[in-house]
């Protein structure tokens, strides 16, 4: 193998050459995405730069001998006097070496040549085979943590990064903390896009753990250098503290962009989620069903019998019907409102989010009732079914949003706290 073809470079001396060539051609060979190629990269790296200081080596004593002979010569000698007295002082590399040609004088140095011990390079190849394998090791387990819609944002779950037995290697953290916060702007790009793809983001309080870890902030432009500029926002403004005080024409990043930031109100993250149970969530129906029948349907039999001349009966039976239309527009919106809840799930402690758990949208909160209409078709059939899912029911299923115990969630992630 050469290693200078491999650099892109010409065979020199001076080690930092073999550095700057390395480092431009990293961005190309990132490990995970060329595991082969960046193996090749990284051996012919490492050989280039031992050839580079063995020559290095090679050539100082000649120059020190030269400038010797140099100096000591009187100044008023002939020229073919200086030249002789050197030919006699280096010998070897002047009169005695070989006649060759203009490309094996190019030619690298081998590895015997430079002094390289074989073996060595064949242990430095395993133990960089090691890291690769363990870099991939902890990239799974990432990729299987953001799947984990409850856990996600549970600090604890991604220790492990810490825990990585290369992770204060400069080279291996950088090339890991590359790779996590490309998978965490992906991540949180593909969620603020599509709400029911994904079932939370990572949130702030993971980001600023990991930022620790591999400093991101404190190397802002070399992660704008690496990923777009939309990509790399979607992580940096969430790492933003929010502070209303703060002047809104302040530039950021150097003052590549002005940007007016508003004031966010952070939603509470719990560490772990109960559904609402299917008895506790048939009470609030019948709950919300009779507060809106006092409030709405017994004035509207009222109305009906005056209007309409028909029996009590047949105008309770109209009012009963009013009723179930009342309640269908007032949980939509009373579910998509800033409290998340009706009146009777209000009392039950239940909040209506999506698989974000986070407030509906309307058009989510509109496509929810659809559902639960759509399913009140199948009567006993649905309700038997319902029996079995655990709290998260068919029209939930359907509409992708949970009714979830509040109250009890809130309680356990405070007694976990303690």
């Amino acid at each position: 193998m050469n290693p200078w073809a491999h650099l892109g470079i010409e065979p020199c001396d001076d080690p930092r050459a073999v550095k700057r060539a390395y480092a431009a051609k990293l961005k190309l060979n990132r490990p995970d995405e060329k595991p082969e190629e960046f193996q090749q990269l990284h051996s012919a790296y490492k050989m280039a730069l031992k050839l580079a200081q063995a020559q290095a080596r090679r050539s100082a004593p000649v120059a020190e001998e030269l400038t010797e002979v140099l100096i000591e010569e009187p100044a008023g000698a002939a020229t073919e006097s200086v030249v002789e007295p050197a030919r006699e002082a280096v010998p070897p590399l002047i009169e005695s070496s070989p006649q060759v040609s203009p490309v094996e004088q190019s030619a690298p140095l081998e590895p015997e040549e430079a002094g390289v011990e074989i073996g060595s390079e064949a242990e430095e190849d395993a133990a960089r085979q090691l890291r690769i394998e363990e870099y991939r090791r902890v990239l799974v387990l990432v990729e299987q943590v953001l799947e984990d819609p409850l856990r996600i944002h549970r600090e604890e779950r991604w220790h492990f990064l810490a825990e990585s037995r290369y992770m204060l290697e400069e080279e291996y953290n950088w090339n890991l903390g590359l790779a996590v916060f490309e998978r965490f702007a992906r991540f949180n790009q593909d969620a603020a896009k599509h709400g029911g793809k994904h079932n939370t983001h990572v949130t702030g309080n993971v980001l600023a753990y990991c930022d620790q870890l591999f400093g991101w902030s404190g190397n802002a432009p070399a992660y704008y250098q690496q990923f777009d500029e939309a990509l790399a926002d979607t992580l940096f403004d969430a790492m933003q503290p929010i502070d209303t005080e703060r002047d809104p024409t302040t530039a950021i990043r150097g003052g590549s962009k002005l940007v007016r930031e508003k004031p966010k109100v952070a939603e509470e993250q719990l560490g772990q989620y109960f559904f609402g149970s299917l008895l506790g969530r048939s009470v609030a129906v019948l709950l919300d069903m009779m507060l809106v029948h006092l409030m709405m349907g017994v004035m509207a039999t009222a109305i009906i019998m005056k209007v309409s001349g028909r029996a009590e009966s047949d105008a309770t039976v109209l009012g009963i019907v009013v009723t179930g239309g009342l309640y269908l527009v007032g949980s939509w919106l009373c579910e998509c409102s800033r409290w998340q809840t009706t009146p009777g799930k209000w009392v039950m402690g239940y909040k209506v989010t999506n698989k974000n758990f986070q407030r509906l949208g309307y058009g989510r909160g509109l496509w929810r009732t659809l559902s639960f209409t759509l399913t009140l078709v199948t009567y006993k059939i649905g309700w038997f079914i319902n029996c079995f899912l655990g709290g998260n029911l068919m029209h939930d299923r359907l509409s992708g949003t949970h009714v979830i115990n509040y109250r009890k969630s809130r309680e356990e992630h405070l007694r976990r706290q303690k």
